[in-house]
Protein backbone atom coordinates (compact mmCIF):
# COMPACT_ATOMS: atom_id res chain seq x y z
CA UNK A 1 0.00 0.00 0.00
CA UNK A 2 2.35 2.37 1.16
CA UNK A 3 4.75 1.65 -2.09
CA UNK A 4 1.61 1.58 -4.35
CA UNK A 5 0.92 5.85 -2.45
CA UNK A 6 4.60 6.31 -3.44
CA UNK A 7 4.73 6.16 -6.66
CA UNK A 8 1.90 7.64 -7.64
CA UNK A 9 2.89 10.58 -5.66
CA UNK A 10 6.35 10.45 -7.96
CA UNK A 11 4.11 10.57 -11.31
CA UNK A 12 2.26 13.57 -10.25
CA UNK A 13 5.39 14.92 -9.66
CA UNK A 14 6.75 14.39 -12.65
CA UNK A 15 3.77 15.47 -14.36
CA UNK A 16 3.65 18.84 -11.90
CA UNK A 17 7.57 19.51 -13.33
CA UNK A 18 6.58 18.31 -16.71
CA UNK A 19 3.65 21.44 -17.22
CA UNK A 20 5.84 24.18 -15.46
CA UNK A 21 8.43 23.69 -18.23
CA UNK A 22 5.94 23.80 -20.73
CA UNK A 23 4.71 26.78 -19.07
CA UNK A 24 8.38 28.57 -18.72
CA UNK A 25 8.92 27.86 -22.47
CA UNK A 26 5.46 29.19 -23.45
CA UNK A 27 6.71 33.01 -21.30
CA UNK A 28 9.64 33.24 -22.88
CA UNK A 29 7.79 33.54 -26.56
CA UNK A 30 5.33 35.80 -25.54
CA UNK A 31 5.96 38.40 -22.57
CA UNK A 32 10.02 39.49 -23.19
CA UNK A 33 10.63 42.72 -21.38
CA UNK A 34 12.15 45.47 -23.98
CA UNK A 35 15.36 47.38 -23.37
CA UNK A 36 15.14 51.12 -21.58
CA UNK A 37 16.68 53.57 -24.16
CA UNK A 38 19.89 55.15 -23.55
CA UNK A 39 19.71 59.34 -24.63
CA UNK A 40 23.05 60.53 -26.06
CA UNK A 41 24.01 62.73 -28.67
CA UNK A 42 26.83 65.06 -30.11
CA UNK A 43 27.20 69.01 -31.50
CA UNK A 44 29.01 70.42 -34.10
CA UNK A 45 30.26 72.79 -31.78
CA UNK A 46 30.05 73.44 -28.08
CA UNK A 47 31.41 77.17 -28.95
CA UNK A 48 29.59 78.89 -31.71
CA UNK A 49 28.82 82.31 -32.26
CA UNK A 50 25.70 83.90 -32.00
CA UNK A 51 24.00 83.89 -35.53
CA UNK A 52 26.14 80.51 -36.69
CA UNK A 53 23.87 77.41 -37.44
CA UNK A 54 24.93 74.29 -35.37
CA UNK A 55 24.10 70.26 -35.89
CA UNK A 56 23.13 68.12 -33.46
CA UNK A 57 24.11 64.54 -34.19
CA UNK A 58 21.73 61.83 -32.31
CA UNK A 59 23.36 59.13 -30.81
CA UNK A 60 20.55 57.49 -29.07
CA UNK A 61 19.90 53.63 -28.59
CA UNK A 62 16.62 52.12 -27.97
CA UNK A 63 14.37 55.13 -28.52
CA UNK A 64 12.21 55.72 -31.83
CA UNK A 65 10.72 59.20 -30.57
CA UNK A 66 13.16 62.60 -29.72
CA UNK A 67 12.26 65.40 -28.00
CA UNK A 68 14.68 68.32 -28.22
CA UNK A 69 14.99 71.99 -26.32
CA UNK A 70 17.69 73.83 -26.96
CA UNK A 71 17.26 76.11 -23.55
CA UNK A 72 16.30 79.82 -25.64
CA UNK A 73 12.78 78.81 -25.50
CA UNK A 74 13.11 76.95 -29.08
CA UNK A 75 12.62 72.81 -29.47
CA UNK A 76 12.30 69.93 -31.98
CA UNK A 77 11.50 66.74 -32.64
CA UNK A 78 13.85 65.60 -35.71
CA UNK A 79 16.39 63.12 -35.25
CA UNK A 80 19.32 65.22 -36.44
CA UNK A 81 18.05 68.74 -36.09
CA UNK A 82 20.01 71.99 -36.18
CA UNK A 83 19.99 75.12 -34.77
CA UNK A 84 20.78 78.60 -34.32
CA UNK A 85 21.29 81.40 -31.48
CA UNK A 86 20.46 84.81 -32.19
CA UNK A 87 22.25 85.87 -28.79
CA UNK A 88 25.20 85.07 -26.73
CA UNK A 89 24.82 83.35 -23.07
CA UNK A 90 25.49 80.03 -22.30
CA UNK A 91 22.36 77.41 -22.92
CA UNK A 92 21.17 73.92 -21.67
CA UNK A 93 20.14 72.07 -24.51
CA UNK A 94 17.97 69.00 -23.21
CA UNK A 95 17.41 65.56 -25.08
CA UNK A 96 14.57 63.24 -24.47
CA UNK A 97 14.95 59.94 -26.20
CA UNK A 98 11.66 57.44 -25.86
CA UNK A 99 10.91 54.01 -26.10
CA UNK A 100 9.21 50.69 -25.73
CA UNK A 101 11.39 50.41 -22.83
CA UNK A 102 11.15 53.85 -21.57
CA UNK A 103 12.97 57.09 -21.94
CA UNK A 104 16.21 58.75 -21.68
CA UNK A 105 17.80 61.91 -20.90
CA UNK A 106 20.26 63.57 -21.87
CA UNK A 107 22.08 67.21 -21.33
CA UNK A 108 24.64 69.21 -22.86
CA UNK A 109 25.60 73.22 -22.04
CA UNK A 110 26.52 75.11 -25.05
CA UNK A 111 28.25 78.34 -24.66
CA UNK A 112 27.43 81.25 -27.55
CA UNK A 113 29.65 84.15 -27.95
CA UNK A 114 28.19 87.35 -29.64
CA UNK A 115 29.62 88.08 -33.60
CA UNK A 116 32.64 90.09 -33.46
CA UNK A 117 32.14 93.60 -35.34
CA UNK A 118 34.34 93.03 -38.69
CA UNK A 119 37.79 94.38 -39.44
CA UNK A 120 37.94 97.17 -41.83
CA UNK A 121 40.95 97.27 -44.30
CA UNK A 122 41.94 98.20 -47.80
CA UNK A 123 44.78 98.86 -50.30
CA UNK A 124 44.99 100.73 -53.80
CA UNK A 125 45.46 99.03 -57.16
CA UNK A 126 47.48 102.56 -58.41
CA UNK A 127 51.05 103.35 -56.92
CA UNK A 128 50.46 105.30 -53.37
CA UNK A 129 53.72 107.51 -54.39
CA UNK A 130 52.82 108.43 -57.86
CA UNK A 131 48.77 109.46 -57.15
CA UNK A 132 47.98 112.39 -59.53
CA UNK A 133 44.91 114.62 -60.03
CA UNK A 134 42.36 113.41 -62.65
CA UNK A 135 43.29 109.58 -62.07
CA UNK A 136 40.86 107.44 -61.05
CA UNK A 137 42.11 105.15 -58.21
CA UNK A 138 40.71 101.95 -57.58
CA UNK A 139 40.36 100.79 -54.23
CA UNK A 140 41.11 96.98 -52.71
CA UNK A 141 38.75 95.96 -50.18
CA UNK A 142 40.89 94.00 -47.54
CA UNK A 143 38.06 94.17 -44.84
CA UNK A 144 37.25 90.35 -42.97
CA UNK A 145 34.28 89.60 -40.65
CA UNK A 146 30.83 89.13 -41.43
CA UNK A 147 30.09 91.69 -43.78
CA UNK A 148 26.64 93.40 -44.47
CA UNK A 149 27.97 97.09 -45.77
CA UNK A 150 30.47 99.33 -46.36
CA UNK A 151 30.53 103.48 -45.52
CA UNK A 152 33.40 104.76 -47.74
CA UNK A 153 34.24 108.50 -47.62
CA UNK A 154 37.15 109.73 -50.09
CA UNK A 155 37.59 113.30 -47.63
CA UNK A 156 37.43 115.43 -50.93
CA UNK A 157 35.53 118.89 -50.91
CA UNK A 158 32.13 117.34 -51.73
CA UNK A 159 32.39 114.74 -48.90
CA UNK A 160 31.97 112.10 -51.53
CA UNK A 161 30.91 108.59 -50.22
CA UNK A 162 30.36 104.97 -51.45
CA UNK A 163 28.82 102.10 -50.39
CA UNK A 164 30.01 100.21 -52.82
CA UNK A 165 32.15 97.03 -51.66
CA UNK A 166 35.20 97.92 -54.29
CA UNK A 167 34.75 101.54 -55.41
CA UNK A 168 36.84 103.80 -57.71
CA UNK A 169 37.46 107.71 -57.37
CA UNK A 170 39.07 110.03 -59.05
CA UNK A 171 40.45 113.50 -57.63
CA UNK A 172 39.79 116.34 -59.64
CA UNK A 173 42.10 118.89 -57.52
CA UNK A 174 45.91 118.19 -55.75
CA UNK A 175 46.14 118.07 -52.56
CA UNK A 176 46.21 115.87 -49.15
CA UNK A 177 43.06 113.63 -48.38
CA UNK A 178 42.35 111.35 -45.92
CA UNK A 179 39.84 108.12 -47.20
CA UNK A 180 37.89 106.43 -44.58
CA UNK A 181 36.16 102.90 -44.24
CA UNK A 182 33.94 101.38 -42.01
CA UNK A 183 32.72 98.03 -42.16
CA UNK A 184 29.18 97.16 -40.91
CA UNK A 185 28.24 93.54 -39.74
CA UNK A 186 25.64 92.09 -37.49
CA UNK A 187 28.38 92.03 -34.88
CA UNK A 188 28.18 96.11 -35.06
CA UNK A 189 30.67 98.43 -36.75
CA UNK A 190 34.33 98.23 -37.17
CA UNK A 191 36.65 100.89 -36.27
CA UNK A 192 37.47 103.49 -38.91
CA UNK A 193 40.33 101.84 -41.36
CA UNK A 194 42.31 105.49 -42.99
CA UNK A 195 44.62 105.99 -45.52
CA UNK A 196 46.23 109.24 -46.97
CA UNK A 197 46.84 110.16 -50.26
CA UNK A 198 48.83 112.65 -51.74
CA UNK A 199 47.33 113.59 -54.72
CA UNK A 200 49.66 115.22 -57.28
CA UNK A 201 49.24 118.18 -59.61
CA UNK A 202 49.37 117.02 -63.37
CA UNK A 203 52.59 118.23 -64.92
CA UNK A 204 52.17 120.96 -66.32
CA UNK A 205 52.14 123.12 -69.29
CA UNK A 206 53.85 125.97 -70.36
CA UNK A 207 53.37 128.64 -72.53
CA UNK A 208 52.58 132.55 -72.85
CA UNK A 209 51.98 135.50 -74.56
CA UNK A 210 53.81 139.01 -75.39
CA UNK A 211 51.04 141.97 -74.74
CA UNK A 212 51.26 144.67 -77.61
CA UNK A 213 54.21 141.92 -79.48
CA UNK A 214 53.80 144.12 -82.91
CA UNK A 215 55.16 147.66 -81.46
CA UNK A 216 57.91 146.67 -79.01
CA UNK A 217 60.60 148.87 -78.19
CA UNK A 218 63.73 150.13 -76.13
CA UNK A 219 62.87 151.55 -72.17
CA UNK A 220 59.43 150.12 -72.70
CA UNK A 221 58.33 147.27 -70.52
CA UNK A 222 57.49 144.68 -71.62
CA UNK A 223 54.57 142.65 -70.34
CA UNK A 224 54.57 138.98 -70.62
CA UNK A 225 51.62 136.70 -69.06
CA UNK A 226 51.58 132.99 -68.73
CA UNK A 227 49.08 131.01 -70.57
CA UNK A 228 50.08 127.33 -69.94
CA UNK A 229 47.91 124.93 -68.02
CA UNK A 230 48.41 122.98 -64.83
CA UNK A 231 49.37 123.42 -61.04
CA UNK A 232 52.68 125.44 -61.31
CA UNK A 233 54.82 125.80 -58.34
CA UNK A 234 57.77 127.73 -59.63
CA UNK A 235 58.17 129.69 -62.60
CA UNK A 236 61.57 130.21 -64.70
CA UNK A 237 61.57 133.11 -67.12
CA UNK A 238 64.74 133.68 -68.74
CA UNK A 239 64.97 136.89 -70.66
CA UNK A 240 66.97 136.27 -73.20
CA UNK A 241 69.41 139.38 -73.23
CA UNK A 242 73.18 139.79 -72.87
CA UNK A 243 72.58 139.62 -68.82
CA UNK A 244 70.89 136.12 -68.83
CA UNK A 245 68.17 137.98 -66.93
CA UNK A 246 65.29 135.92 -65.33
CA UNK A 247 62.52 136.10 -63.17
CA UNK A 248 60.64 133.80 -60.83
CA UNK A 249 57.05 135.82 -61.13
CA UNK A 250 53.87 134.75 -63.04
CA UNK A 251 53.36 137.25 -65.28
CA UNK A 252 56.91 139.31 -65.14
CA UNK A 253 57.36 142.58 -67.18
CA UNK A 254 60.71 143.86 -68.43
CA UNK A 255 62.30 146.34 -70.37
CA UNK A 256 64.95 145.68 -73.15
CA UNK A 257 67.84 148.40 -73.20
CA UNK A 258 69.25 147.64 -76.60
CA UNK A 259 67.42 146.70 -80.25
CA UNK A 260 67.38 143.42 -81.48
CA UNK A 261 65.35 139.77 -81.55
CA UNK A 262 65.93 138.13 -78.31
CA UNK A 263 64.83 134.25 -77.33
CA UNK A 264 62.68 134.27 -74.35
CA UNK A 265 62.27 131.25 -72.30
CA UNK A 266 60.04 129.90 -69.82
CA UNK A 267 59.91 126.86 -67.63
CA UNK A 268 57.09 125.69 -65.10
CA UNK A 269 57.35 122.91 -62.79
CA UNK A 270 55.30 121.43 -60.02
CA UNK A 271 56.17 117.97 -57.98
CA UNK A 272 55.08 115.70 -61.26
CA UNK A 273 57.09 117.72 -63.79
CA UNK A 274 58.01 120.31 -65.94
CA UNK A 275 57.77 121.84 -68.84
CA UNK A 276 59.15 124.55 -71.39
CA UNK A 277 58.18 126.73 -74.07
CA UNK A 278 60.05 129.59 -75.99
CA UNK A 279 59.67 132.57 -78.29
CA UNK A 280 61.65 135.11 -80.23
CA UNK A 281 60.38 138.57 -80.12
CA UNK A 282 62.00 141.93 -81.88
CA UNK A 283 62.66 145.04 -79.69
CA UNK A 284 62.49 148.09 -81.83
CA UNK A 285 64.56 151.18 -81.49
CA UNK A 286 62.19 153.52 -79.32
CA UNK A 287 62.00 157.02 -80.34
CA UNK A 288 62.69 159.43 -77.89
CA UNK A 289 60.33 161.31 -76.61
CA UNK A 290 59.46 165.23 -76.11
CA UNK A 291 57.73 165.08 -72.98
CA UNK A 292 58.00 164.11 -69.59
CA UNK A 293 55.60 162.77 -67.17
CA UNK A 294 55.73 163.92 -63.73
CA UNK A 295 54.10 161.80 -60.69
CA UNK A 296 53.73 161.25 -56.93
CA UNK A 297 54.81 157.97 -55.20
CA UNK A 298 53.29 158.50 -51.55
CA UNK A 299 55.80 158.62 -48.62
CA UNK A 300 58.41 158.06 -51.10
CA UNK A 301 59.04 160.65 -53.79
CA UNK A 302 57.66 163.01 -56.51
CA UNK A 303 59.42 161.22 -59.97
CA UNK A 304 59.61 161.63 -63.58
CA UNK A 305 59.57 159.68 -66.79
CA UNK A 306 62.00 160.70 -68.63
CA UNK A 307 62.18 161.80 -72.81
CA UNK A 308 64.26 158.32 -73.37
CA UNK A 309 61.97 156.19 -70.84
CA UNK A 310 63.86 155.56 -67.43
CA UNK A 311 62.70 157.09 -64.40
CA UNK A 312 64.59 159.24 -61.87
CA UNK A 313 63.24 161.37 -58.73
CA UNK A 314 62.39 164.97 -58.66
CA UNK A 315 62.31 164.88 -55.26
CA UNK A 316 62.11 163.17 -52.03
CA UNK A 317 59.34 163.21 -49.81
CA UNK A 318 58.17 161.14 -46.40
CA UNK A 319 54.62 162.53 -46.47
CA UNK A 320 51.47 160.87 -48.28
CA UNK A 321 50.33 163.09 -50.90
CA UNK A 322 47.65 162.70 -53.90
CA UNK A 323 48.09 166.08 -55.01
CA UNK A 324 50.35 167.58 -58.21
CA UNK A 325 50.15 170.46 -60.28
CA UNK A 326 52.53 172.40 -62.90
CA UNK A 327 51.96 175.90 -64.08
CA UNK A 328 51.45 177.00 -66.83
CA UNK A 329 54.70 178.50 -67.16
CA UNK A 330 56.57 174.90 -66.80
CA UNK A 331 58.99 176.27 -64.23
CA UNK A 332 57.01 175.75 -60.73
CA UNK A 333 54.82 172.54 -59.58
CA UNK A 334 52.86 172.36 -56.57
CA UNK A 335 51.49 169.54 -54.55
CA UNK A 336 50.43 168.64 -50.47
CA UNK A 337 51.16 167.14 -47.53
CA UNK A 338 47.64 165.39 -47.68
CA UNK A 339 47.78 164.77 -44.16
CA UNK A 340 49.24 167.39 -42.21
CA UNK A 341 47.27 170.14 -44.78
CA UNK A 342 50.15 171.68 -46.42
CA UNK A 343 50.57 173.24 -49.56
CA UNK A 344 53.78 173.36 -50.99
CA UNK A 345 55.30 175.46 -54.00
CA UNK A 346 58.86 174.30 -55.48
CA UNK A 347 60.76 174.98 -58.91
CA UNK A 348 60.07 172.47 -61.23
CA UNK A 349 63.38 170.17 -60.22
CA UNK A 350 62.44 170.42 -57.13
CA UNK A 351 64.66 172.88 -55.62
CA UNK A 352 63.62 176.06 -53.95
CA UNK A 353 60.29 174.71 -51.73
CA UNK A 354 58.09 176.82 -49.56
CA UNK A 355 55.19 176.27 -48.00
CA UNK A 356 51.89 178.24 -49.24
CA UNK A 357 49.76 177.32 -46.08
CA UNK A 358 49.31 174.55 -43.30
CA UNK A 359 45.65 175.37 -42.47
CA UNK A 360 43.86 173.25 -45.11
CA UNK A 361 42.29 169.45 -44.34
CA UNK A 362 43.05 168.42 -47.66
CA UNK A 363 43.36 164.05 -47.13
CA UNK A 364 42.92 163.38 -50.68
CA UNK A 365 42.80 166.17 -52.21
CA UNK A 366 44.05 167.58 -55.28
CA UNK A 367 45.14 170.86 -56.70
CA UNK A 368 44.80 172.84 -60.03
CA UNK A 369 46.11 175.69 -61.79
CA UNK A 370 44.74 179.35 -63.25
CA UNK A 371 45.62 180.11 -66.81
CA UNK A 372 48.39 183.22 -65.24
CA UNK A 373 49.37 180.78 -62.61
CA UNK A 374 48.57 183.42 -59.94
CA UNK A 375 45.92 181.26 -57.83
CA UNK A 376 46.16 177.68 -57.14
CA UNK A 377 42.90 175.50 -56.19
CA UNK A 378 42.64 172.79 -53.63
CA UNK A 379 40.35 170.48 -52.88
CA UNK A 380 40.13 170.90 -48.53
CA UNK A 381 38.61 167.42 -48.51
CA UNK A 382 38.13 166.87 -44.75
CA UNK A 383 36.37 170.51 -44.64
CA UNK A 384 34.18 169.55 -47.60
CA UNK A 385 35.34 173.03 -49.79
CA UNK A 386 37.41 174.59 -52.61
CA UNK A 387 39.52 177.10 -51.55
CA UNK A 388 41.72 179.24 -53.81
CA UNK A 389 45.76 180.05 -52.63
CA UNK A 390 47.02 183.31 -53.93
CA UNK A 391 50.10 182.02 -54.82
CA UNK A 392 52.37 185.29 -53.87
CA UNK A 393 50.46 186.00 -50.80
CA UNK A 394 49.25 182.36 -49.40
CA UNK A 395 46.17 183.92 -48.80
CA UNK A 396 43.32 181.27 -48.54
CA UNK A 397 39.84 182.30 -49.75
CA UNK A 398 37.11 179.28 -49.42
CA UNK A 399 35.33 179.20 -53.50
CA UNK A 400 32.64 176.88 -52.56
CA UNK A 401 31.26 174.10 -49.38
CA UNK A 402 28.93 172.31 -48.29
CA UNK A 403 27.39 175.47 -46.73
CA UNK A 404 26.46 176.07 -50.03
CA UNK A 405 24.90 172.98 -50.96
CA UNK A 406 24.38 169.89 -48.31
CA UNK A 407 25.30 167.59 -51.11
CA UNK A 408 28.71 168.99 -51.58
CA UNK A 409 30.69 166.33 -49.35
CA UNK A 410 34.08 165.44 -50.18
CA UNK A 411 35.50 166.91 -52.61
CA UNK A 412 38.79 165.17 -53.86
CA UNK A 413 39.88 165.67 -57.66
CA UNK A 414 39.93 169.90 -59.71
CA UNK A 415 40.46 171.25 -62.56
CA UNK A 416 40.32 175.01 -64.03
CA UNK A 417 39.14 175.84 -67.49
CA UNK A 418 37.67 179.34 -68.37
CA UNK A 419 36.40 180.55 -65.32
CA UNK A 420 35.43 177.32 -64.03
CA UNK A 421 36.97 174.57 -61.95
CA UNK A 422 35.34 170.94 -62.17
CA UNK A 423 34.87 168.95 -59.70
CA UNK A 424 34.71 165.34 -58.21
CA UNK A 425 32.84 164.13 -54.82
CA UNK A 426 33.49 160.83 -53.65
CA UNK A 427 30.92 161.01 -50.40
CA UNK A 428 27.58 158.68 -51.06
CA UNK A 429 25.44 161.65 -51.42
CA UNK A 430 27.64 163.98 -53.54
CA UNK A 431 29.01 161.44 -56.10
CA UNK A 432 30.10 162.31 -59.01
CA UNK A 433 31.02 165.92 -60.80
CA UNK A 434 30.01 169.31 -59.92
CA UNK A 435 31.27 172.71 -61.20
CA UNK A 436 31.65 176.50 -60.04
CA UNK A 437 33.06 179.69 -61.07
CA UNK A 438 36.15 180.97 -59.27
CA UNK A 439 33.93 183.72 -57.78
CA UNK A 440 32.39 180.58 -55.95
CA UNK A 441 29.21 181.11 -57.62
CA UNK A 442 26.76 178.48 -59.36
CA UNK A 443 27.70 175.50 -57.50
CA UNK A 444 26.08 172.35 -59.68
CA UNK A 445 26.08 169.02 -59.80
CA UNK A 446 26.41 168.29 -63.58
CA UNK A 447 26.86 164.42 -63.42
CA UNK A 448 25.00 161.95 -60.71
CA UNK A 449 26.31 158.56 -59.83
CA UNK A 450 23.55 156.69 -61.80
CA UNK A 451 25.09 158.45 -64.65
CA UNK A 452 28.95 158.46 -63.57
CA UNK A 453 29.38 156.36 -60.89
CA UNK A 454 32.10 157.74 -58.67
CA UNK A 455 35.94 158.68 -58.80
CA UNK A 456 38.69 160.95 -57.90
CA UNK A 457 41.05 162.19 -60.87
CA UNK A 458 39.67 165.01 -63.55
CA UNK A 459 41.07 166.84 -65.98
CA UNK A 460 39.49 168.61 -68.62
CA UNK A 461 40.46 168.28 -72.39
CA UNK A 462 40.70 172.06 -73.84
CA UNK A 463 41.33 170.98 -77.02
CA UNK A 464 37.89 169.31 -77.89
CA UNK A 465 35.64 170.58 -74.67
CA UNK A 466 35.13 167.35 -72.64
CA UNK A 467 36.02 166.42 -69.11
CA UNK A 468 38.00 163.10 -68.11
CA UNK A 469 37.14 161.62 -65.45
CA UNK A 470 37.64 158.30 -63.13
CA UNK A 471 34.45 156.42 -62.16
CA UNK A 472 36.34 153.70 -60.07
CA UNK A 473 32.67 152.27 -58.90
CA UNK A 474 33.21 150.88 -63.14
CA UNK A 475 36.95 150.50 -63.15
CA UNK A 476 36.67 152.75 -66.33
CA UNK A 477 38.07 156.58 -67.31
CA UNK A 478 35.43 158.13 -68.84
CA UNK A 479 34.38 161.04 -70.73
CA UNK A 480 31.57 163.88 -71.14
CA UNK A 481 30.96 167.30 -72.63
CA UNK A 482 31.61 170.31 -70.17
CA UNK A 483 27.81 170.58 -68.80
CA UNK A 484 28.44 166.53 -67.93
CA UNK A 485 26.22 165.20 -71.17
CA UNK A 486 27.02 162.60 -73.74
CA UNK A 487 28.50 160.59 -70.75
CA UNK A 488 30.75 157.34 -72.02
CA UNK A 489 33.78 154.79 -71.04
CA UNK A 490 37.30 155.97 -72.61
CA UNK A 491 39.32 153.22 -70.89
CA UNK A 492 39.71 150.62 -68.17
CA UNK A 493 41.27 150.90 -65.21
CA UNK A 494 42.76 148.56 -62.53
CA UNK A 495 42.48 150.57 -59.79
CA UNK A 496 41.83 154.63 -58.64
CA UNK A 497 43.04 157.19 -60.73
CA UNK A 498 43.96 160.22 -59.05
CA UNK A 499 46.19 161.85 -62.01
CA UNK A 500 45.43 162.31 -65.33
CA UNK A 501 46.95 164.37 -68.16
CA UNK A 502 47.02 165.27 -72.47
CA UNK A 503 50.14 165.50 -74.43
CA UNK A 504 49.77 165.05 -78.54
CA UNK A 505 45.98 163.49 -78.82
CA UNK A 506 46.32 160.88 -75.85
CA UNK A 507 45.74 160.53 -72.44
CA UNK A 508 47.83 159.75 -70.00
CA UNK A 509 47.23 158.64 -66.25
CA UNK A 510 48.28 157.41 -62.95
CA UNK A 511 46.60 153.76 -62.01
CA UNK A 512 47.34 153.25 -58.63
CA UNK A 513 47.64 149.29 -58.92
CA UNK A 514 51.46 150.83 -59.81
CA UNK A 515 51.15 151.64 -63.87
CA UNK A 516 51.17 154.59 -65.72
CA UNK A 517 49.28 154.18 -68.98
CA UNK A 518 47.88 156.06 -71.72
CA UNK A 519 45.94 156.06 -74.97
CA UNK A 520 44.81 158.04 -78.46
CA UNK A 521 41.61 160.37 -77.42
CA UNK A 522 40.49 158.81 -81.09
CA UNK A 523 40.63 155.14 -79.58
CA UNK A 524 43.04 152.40 -80.01
CA UNK A 525 44.90 150.13 -77.21
CA UNK A 526 45.90 151.00 -73.89
CA UNK A 527 49.37 151.10 -73.58
CA UNK A 528 51.68 150.97 -70.22
CA UNK A 529 54.74 153.11 -70.57
CA UNK A 530 55.68 152.78 -66.90
CA UNK A 531 54.95 149.40 -64.59
CA UNK A 532 55.99 148.08 -60.75
CA UNK A 533 55.87 151.98 -59.09
CA UNK A 534 54.37 152.69 -55.76
CA UNK A 535 50.61 153.71 -55.66
CA UNK A 536 51.37 156.32 -57.71
CA UNK A 537 48.61 159.81 -57.71
CA UNK A 538 48.86 162.96 -58.95
CA UNK A 539 50.78 163.36 -62.72
CA UNK A 540 50.83 166.15 -65.01
CA UNK A 541 52.95 166.10 -68.54
CA UNK A 542 55.58 168.51 -69.52
CA UNK A 543 56.45 169.21 -72.97
CA UNK A 544 60.56 169.35 -73.35
CA UNK A 545 62.45 171.25 -76.15
CA UNK A 546 63.90 168.63 -78.69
Amino acid sequence: MKNRYSKTILRLSMVASFMLIIGLLSCTDDDEVAPAPVASFSVSNTGPEAGESITFTNESENATAFQWSFGDGNTSTEENPTHTYEAEGQFTVRLVASGEGGESEKELLITVSAIPAPEAAFSIEQDVDNLVQGQEINFINESTGEIESYEWSFGDASNSTSDEEKPAFTYEDAGNYTVTLVAVGPGGRSQEFTLDLEINPVAPTANFEVENEENLTTSLPVQFNFTGEGVVEEFEWNFGDEANSTSDEENPSFTYTEAGTYTVSLTVRNATGEDTATQDITIEAADEANFEVFFIEPEVRIAKINTDGTISTVKEISFFATALAVNPAGDKMYYADTDEGIVYEANIDGSGERVLTSDLNILEGDIAVNDNGQIIYVTDRGDDKVVAIDVASGTVTTVASSDDDPDFLLPTGIDYFDGKLYITAVDVDAESVWTVSVDGTDLTRIIDFSAGGFGYGIKVDRTNSKIYFDDSDSGNIRTADLDGDNISNFAATDDRVYGIDFYDGEVIWADRSGVINKKPKSGGERTTIATGLDSPRGLFVLEVAP
